[in-house]
């Protein structure tokens, strides 16, 4: 029986590190996620792409699953909803109400790789306009979660439309000055004469739904703004937990302390049941031989 108990608490006492080397494999000890755009300017209309990337790993088993929030200007940029994978991370869906996407791979990595490239719209404006894009409550997971609470913002400059990019709109000869084509310029004006004449009637008869319009798309744009931040301080939504837990080491630790206690108290017990039966025996020899005497 003691032989049996003893082996019952090695094996528990094993299996309890076994358990503890499984748990702390799961480990990130560090990690770094960049933003950075394809380029720095862009006229309005263009599409604006930003790549995230991650940097600086050191973890056990590589880097599986990713979750984050995309922080920018409505008012400036329009978000694609679609973000491309890259290096092997699945292509992910942003939320159009929380602005929250989750990636995953197949296989965990280690490597510093670009993961994503989330694409958004410029829109119009009066002049230059500097504005940045950054990523909150990043989420990494290779089976024990890593926070990170903010990316650093990567900032672009967008260009009225009638502003021209040189890497944008390459020069182009006057067809003024070609002898190779007679009457261009005048074609032109005309063309610009009856545009003129049509853009003039257009506002006559408009002008002041367009400026109600614009009023109506300001005032839509910042609801759509605190709906947007509402949302996101109330969602719930976390990357599930793809691999072991922390807290099952403490209970298995404190399952086999227990077990532990238990073991000592039953050997204890043992140890006092064998000396009340040789105290019971000496009693009864004691008492057989008085009676021997007596007789």
């Amino acid at each position: 029986m003691k032989k049996k108990l003893l082996n019952l608490g090695v094996m528990l006492l094993a299996l309890t590190m076994l358990f503890s080397v499984k748990v702390s494999a799961y480990t990130i000890s560090s990690a770094d996620i960049a933003i950075t755009p394809s380029k720095n300017e862009y006229n309005a209309g263009s599409i604006v792409d930003f790549t995230v990337t991650l940097k600086g790993l050191n973890a056990d088993t590589g880097l599986i699953a990713m979750g984050a929030y995309v922080n920018y200007d409505s008012n400036l940029l329009t978000l694609n909803t679609s973000a491309q994978g890259l290096s092997g991370w699945d292509s992910a869906t942003i939320s159009s109400n929380t602005n929250r996407f989750v990636t995953t791979r197949m296989e965990h990595s280690k490597n510093n790789e670009d993961i994503l490239k989330i694409s958004f719209t410029a829109k119009d404006v009066s002049e230059n306009t500097k504005t940045s894009i950054s990523l909150k409550k990043i989420e990494l997971s290779n089976g024990a979660e890593y926070d990170i609470s903010e990316v650093k913002s990567a900032e672009i400059t967008i260009m009225p439309k009638s502003s021209t990019s040189p890497s944008d709109n390459p020069s182009k000869p006057d067809n003024g000055d070609n002898p190779s084509n007679p009457g261009t310029e005048n074609d032109n004006s005309k063309e610009d004469d009856k545009n003129k004449d049509n853009n003039n009637s257009a506002n006559d008869g408009n002008g002041n739904n367009s400026s109600n319009n614009g009023n109506s798309s300001n005032s839509s744009s910042s609801k759509e703004n605190s709906e947007s931040k509402n949302s996101e301080s109330t969602s719930s939504n976390k990357i599930p937990n793809l691999g072991s837990n922390p807290y099952i080491k403490i209970t298995i630790l404190i399952v086999a302390i227990i077990t532990l206690i238990l073991f000592i108290r039953l050997k204890l017990v043992n140890l006092k049941i064998k000396k009340q039966i040789k105290m019971n025996e000496s009693d009864y020899k004691k008492d057989d031989t008085d009676s021997k005497e007596d007789k």
